[in-house]
C-alpha cells in the first residue's frame, strides 16, 4: 500500500463546499501516479516503451462526504494482474475512518498498432502489490430507455498527453448532465471506458434514470465512448 496526505482545499470543492466527485477521482489518480513514479516504471516510462496504460473501468463508493479543510490519507495498491487486466485498489481515510473506496482496471495498448497487450508486456515487478478488493459495479440495463441529453466538446482543458479526454474528466462531464446535481450526494459510480474521445471531437450524451440512479451512454460519430451509472 502506498499512501500520500492531502488537505481538501478551495479548488477541490463544489458549490456546497464539499469535495466534488471529479476532484476525489483525481486525488486517487495522483496517489497512483506518485506511487508509480516512486516504484518505477512511471506512466511516462511506460509510454517511452511505445505503450499506453489505459483505464478500462472504474468503480467508486463514497461512504462519507469530504469537506474543505479535511485532512486525508489517500492510499493505493496494484493487484496481481492476469491476462490483459491490471487491477488497482484505492481508499481514502479521514482520522482513521474509511470514507472512500475504489477499484479500477487498466489495459496496456501498443501505441503504434492500437492493439491490446498482455499484462506482462511491461515489467511491473518493482511495485508493492496488495490483495484485490473487488466491488460491485453497475451496468446500464439492457433495453434501458435513453434520451438525448446534449453534447460536450472535448476542449484543450480536458485532455492529457494521449491527446484525448482524461479519464477523470468524464465524471465532471456526467455530473453536469444530472438534473439538480447541486442537491444530490453521489453514493457510488461505475464508468466503463470503451473508446477514447480525441481532442477536438464532440461527445453525444444519452441519459436515462430510475429513482436516484442515472444511466449514461456516450458516443462520438456513432462510436461507443463510455457507459456509466451514477447512484445518488
Amino acid at each position: 500500500m502506498y499512501t500520500i496526505h492531502h488537505t481538501a482545499h478551495v479548488h477541490d470543492v463544489d458549490l456546497n463546499n464539499r469535495m466534488s466527485p471529479g476532484s476525489v477521482m483525481r486525488l486517487l489518480h495522483i496517489c497512483a501516479d506518485t506511487q508509480m513514479r516512486a516504484d518505477s516504471p512511471s506512466l511516462e516510462a511506460v509510454r517511452d516503451m511505445g505503450i499506453a496504460m489505459i483505464m478500462n473501468r472504474l468503480t467508486m463508493h463514497f461512504l462519507k462526504p469530504i469537506d474543505r479543510g479535511d485532512e486525508l490519507e489517500v492510499s493505493t495498491w496494484p493487484c496481481e494482474a492476469s491476462g490483459f487486466v491490471l487491477p488497482r485498489n484505492y481508499e481514502i481515510k479521514r482520522d482513521g475512518e474509511l470514507i472512500t473506496q475504489a477499484e479500477s482496471t487498466w489495459a496496456l495498448v501498443d501505441l503504434a498498432t492500437r492493439k491490446l497487450l498482455r499484462s506482462d508486456s511491461v515489467d511491473l515487478s518493482h511495485y508493492v502489490y496488495g490483495e484485490r478488493q473487488e466491488f460491485r459495479y453497475d451496468t446500464v440495463p439492457r433495453g434501458a430507455e435513453l434520451e438525448d441529453a446534449g453534447t460536450f466538446p472535448v476542449l484543450y482543458e480536458f485532455c492529457d498527453l494521449n491527446r484525448h479526454m482524461n479519464n477523470t474528466r468524464y465524471l465532471d462531464m456526467l455530473c453536469d448532465f444530472v438534473p439538480g446535481i447541486e442537491d444530490r450526494t453521489l453514493k457510488r459510480l461505475t464508468i466503463h471506458y470503451r473508446n477514447e474521445a480525441p481532442f477536438g471531437s464532440t461527445i453525444r450524451v444519452q441519459r436515462g434514470c430510475t429513482d436516484d440512479t442515472f444511466f449514461f451512454r456516450t458516443s462520438i460519430d456513432g462510436k461507443a465512448n463510455v457507459d456509466a451509472v451514477l447512484v445518488f
